[in-house]
C-alpha cells in the first residue's frame, strides 16, 4: 500500500508499515520469515533513531577525491543513506575504488557500540555516455544512447550497460543513475537529446530493458529517469521549471511505455522529474513535489520501489520562492523516499529541517517510516545490509573499449546522400573541409584517408562553438565562394540547432549559404543529429552522435567505401520535418 501525504496520517508502527516487493531478476521474491530481507529491513527500523532515519533518507554529496577527517565527522554525524559522487571526486576507477573504501568504512565505525545496526552506503554516480560522465580518466567512455539506438540493435544497449556497470561496481558504485527512459518528442531540447534512445516509444522501450538488464547483470541497481518523462520540453530543468501540457492519453501511450518495461526488466528505482505535468497533476507544481504525480507512478504503473529525486537544488524544484530544505520536505510529503542532495550544506539544512517537520507533526512518522524501510529493503537486496561489503573483480578494461568502439561505428547513420553522395563518388577529385577547433586530430586522420584515394582536400577551421560565441563572422562571406571551386564540401557542425536556439545561429546561417550553391555539401553533425533541422536542403546529411574514436572511423570508412554500412535512424520523426521545413 501506498501511504500519500493525506494517507500517512495513520502513523503506522514499523511493523505494519508494507512496502514494495522488488523485480531484481537475480533474487527470488522475498518473504517475511526470520532472515529475510523485509524482516531485517523491519528489524533495523524499529531500532533506529529519528535522526538516524531522516539521514537514511538522503543521498547527500561530499567534497574531494579523498576522505578527509571533516568528511568523515560530517557522513558520521547526518549518517546519509547513501553519497552520490560526481566529476569532482572521481579521477578514475582505481581512485574512487579507494575512496568508495574509505567513505564507507567511516559509515561502518559510525555505528560504535552497535555494529549490528551498521548499515552500508548507497554509492551513486551520474555515467550515462559521452555526454554525462564523471571519471576524469580510465573508465570506458561509452557512445550516447541515442548513438546506441542508432545502431539498430539493442543488444549494444545491454552490452554498454553490462560494460559500464562492471567498471562502476569495480570502482565502488552500486548504484547508477540511468538508463535515461525518456522519449524525445521535442527537438529543441537543450539537456535529454543524446541521452534518450530516441523518439519511438516502443524501440526506447526496447533499449531501456536491454540496458537495465545490463546494468542488473553488472551487479548494479539501476534508476529509471526522468519520470513521466523529460523529452517533451526544450528547457532544462536544472535551469528553470519546464512545464509539459501532455495530455493524458499520449502520456499514457506513448511518454510511459519505456518506464513500464524498465519496471518489468527488474529496475527497483524511478528518478522522478523537476518538471510541471498540469493536464495530468491538476497543478503547476514540479512532478517531484506533486503527490498527484507520484500517485500516477504508484497506481498507474503498480510501482512498489523506491522513488528517488532529481538532484534538489536544481531550479525546476526550488522554483515558487522555496529554498532546498523547504523542497525537500514538500518533496518527501509527496512521496518521494530518496532525496538527492548535491550539496553537503544543503544536505544539513535539509535534515534539520525535515526532523523539525517530524516534531511538529507536518510530516507524519508513517511516511517517514515507508520511505526508510523502502530503502532498507533496496539495501538488503543489494548486499548492503552488512559489513564487510563484497568486492568486485577487475573489468575487463580491453573488452569494454572493443565495445564501445563497435557502437561508435555502428552507430554512424547517413541520413541523406547514402548511395549518390557516401561512399564519395569517384568524380570528386576536390574536397573542402569545414569544420571547428583547428587542433583537433580527426582531421589529419580524414584529410590523409582522402588523399590516398587521390582527393586533394582543403581545410578551413572555426573556433569551438562549445567555448563560446563563433568569431570568425567574415568566413560567412569567404566560404561560399571558396567552396565554388572545389567538387564537394564536407561541412562538420556541432549543436548547430540547439546553438540557434540559444547563442549563435553562426552554424546554420554558413550552412544555408553553402547549399545555395552548386557544388555539393555533405554536412556531418557531430553531436545531435537535429542539426539537420537548420538546413535541410543540403546535398548529403550523416550525424556520428559523438567525437568518439569509433564514430570518427566509422566515419571514414562510409566516407571512403571501406563500410557499406550505415546505421540506423533512431529519429524518425525528424525526417517529416526536414522534408516539409522551410529555411
Amino acid at each position: 500500500m501506498f501511504l500519500s501525504a493525506c494517507s500517512a496520517s495513520l502513523d503506522p508502527s514499523p511493523s505494519e508499515v508494507k512496502t514494495w516487493l522488488p523485480a531484481l531478476s537475480s533474487i527470488s521474491q522475498p518473504t517475511e520469515s526470520p532472515g529475510s530481507d523485509l524482516s531485517w529491513a523491519k528489524k533495523i527500523l524499529a531500532g533506529m533513531s529519528l535522526p538516524e532515519k531522516v539521514g537514511q533518507i538522503v543521498l547527500m554529496g561530499i567534497a574531494g577525491r579523498e576522505l578527509t577527517g571533516g568528511s568523515c565527522e560530517l557522513v558520521q554525524r547526518l549518517q546519509p543513506g547513501g553519497i552520490f559522487f560526481r566529476m569532482e571526486n572521481a579521477a578514475s576507477p582505481q581512485q574512487l575504488r579507494q575512496f568508495t573504501g574509505e567513505i564507507q568504512n567511516c559509515a561502518r565505525t559510525a555505528a560504535g557500540a552497535r555494529p549490528d545496526q551498521a548499515i552500508p552506503l548507497i554509492t551513486a554516480l551520474d555515467h550515462e555516455g559521452e555526454s554525462v560522465y564523471r571519471f576524469a580518466e580510465g573508465a570506458t567512455i561509452f557512445p550516447d544512447a541515442l548513438a546506441q539506438a542508432a545502431t539498430g540493435d539493442p543488444e549494444f544497449a545491454y552490452r554498454a550497460a553490462r560494460s559500464s556497470g562492471q567498471e562502476l561496481a569495480y570502482s565502488g558504485i552500486n548504484m547508477v543513475l540511468g538508463p535515461v527512459a525518456d522519449v524525445l518528442f521535442n527537438y529543441d531540447s537543450r539537456i535529454v537529446a543524446l541521452r534518450t534512445f530516441g523518439d519511438d516509444p516502443q524501440k526506447v522501450s526496447e533499449y531501456i530493458a536491454q540496458a537495465v538488464t545490463g546494468y542488473l547483470d553488472a551487479g548494479l541497481i539501476p534508476v529509471l529517469k526522468h519520470f513521466p518523462g523529460h523529452g517533451g520540453v526544450a528547457d532544462d530543468s536544472h535551469n528553470l521549471l519546464p512545464v509539459d501540457q501532455v495530455e493524458r492519453q499520449l502520456l499514457e501511450t506513448s511518454y510511459l511505455l519505456p518506464f513500464r518495461r524498465g519496471l518489468a526488466a527488474g529496475a527497483p528505482v524511478v528518478m522522478i522529474s523537476h518538471i510541471a505535468f498540469p493536464k495530468i497533476s491538476g497543478n503547476d507544481l514540479p512532478a517531484s513535489r506533486s503527490p498527484e504525480m507520484v500517485r500516477l507512478l504508484r497506481d498507474d504503473l503498480k510501482f512498489e520501489g523506491v522513488v528517488l529525486s532529481d538532484a534538489m537544488n536544481m531550479q525546476g524544484v526550488i522554483s515558487g520562492g522555496i529554498n532546498v530544505p523547504q523542497a525537500t520536505l514538500e518533496a518527501v510529503k509527496a512521496g518521494v523516499d530518496l532525496l538527492l542532495i548535491p550539496s553537503a550544506e544543503d544536505a544539513q539544512a535539509s535534515i534539520e529541517h525535515l526532523l523539525s517537520a517530524i516534531e511538529s507533526g507536518e510530516l507524519p512518522m508513517g511516511r517517514l517510516d515507508q520511505a526508510v524501510l523502502s530503502i532498507l529493503q533496496l539495501k538488503a537486496l543489494q548486499g548492503l545490509n552488512a559489513f564487510p561489503l563484497k568486492e568486485t573483480g577487475e573489468p575487463a578494461w580491453s573488452d569494454n573499449a572493443s565495445v564501445a568502439i563497435e557502437i561508435g561505428q555502428r552507430a554512424v547513420t547517413v541520413f541523406k546522400g547514402n548511395g549518390s553522395l557516401v561512399p564519395l563518388p569517384g568524380d570528386i577529385r576536390q574536397v573542402l573541409i569545414i569544420g571547428p577547433d583547428a587542433s583537433w586530430d580527426f582531421y589529419p586522420m580524414l584529410e590523409a584517408a582522402l588523399q590516398t584515394q587521390g582527393i586533394r582536400t582543403e581545410r578551413v577551421n572555426y573556433s569551438p562553438p562549445w567555448e563560446g560565441i563563433i568569431k570568425e563572422q567574415d568566413l560567412l562571406q569567404t566560404l561560399p565562394k571558396t567552396a565554388q571551386k572545389f567538387d564537394l564540401v564536407l561541412l562538420f557542425t556541432w549543436q548547430s540547432h540547439i546553438q540557434s536556439l540559444t547563442k549563435s545561429k553562426w552554424q546554420m546561417r554558413l550552412a544555408r549559404l553553402l547549399a545555395r550553391n552548386d557544388t555539393p555539401v555533405i554536412a556531418v553533425a557531430l553531436k545531435s543529429p537535429t542539426d539537420w533541422l537548420d538546413f535541410p536542403r543540403v546535398d548529403g546529411y550523416i550525424a556520428t552522435f559523438g567525437r568518439n574514436q569509433g564514430a570518427l572511423e566509422g566515419l571514414i570508412d562510409l566516407l571512403t567505401g571501406q563500410a557499406s554500412i550505415s546505421g540506423s535512424n533512431p529519429l524518425p520523426g525528424m525526417l517529416q520535418l526536414t522534408t516539409t521545413g522551410d529555411e
